[in-house]
């Protein structure tokens, strides 16, 4: 399962494993803009890709797309475009 929201940047869970408290995955949100603003997380929505649910897209209110990729595999690689 994955979660996101206002404030509430990419999670991924595993909801069958023996530990349902921690994500698999925490995105972090990207660096400051040149201004040095802080960038608002805002997802909207998030699609996995694939069905064993190892690769995922978000899209945001400010129409920024991200990808992440991994989960379970020792690799994940997310960005934010």
């Amino acid at each position: 399962m994955a979660t996101g929201g206002k404030e509430n940047d990419l999670k991924v869970w595993d909801l069958q494993g023996a530990d349902r408290t921690v994500p698999l995955f925490q995105a972090r949100n990207v660096k400051n803009t040149k201004l040095d603003l802080r960038v608002p997380i805002t997802i909207n929505d998030i699609h996995f890709l694939n069905a064993e649910g190892t690769r995922l897209v978000t899209g945001t209110a400010y129409h920024q797309v991200g990808a992440a990729a991994g989960f379970g595999f020792g690799f994940v690689a997310f960005w934010r475009n």
